[in-house]
């Protein structure tokens, strides 16, 4: 497999919780990118 193969064929498979995040903890999250 050469490299433009692998990029055209790459692909992301991630698992998400069905629990919902706290809008505090977002806004934590927010913050500190923000600094």
């Amino acid at each position: 497999m050469n490299t433009l193969e692998c990029i055209k064929t790459r692909h992301s498979t991630r698992k998400f919780k069905a629990d919902q995040v706290s809008r505090e903890l977002i806004n934590q999250v927010l913050d500190s990118g923000r600094r």
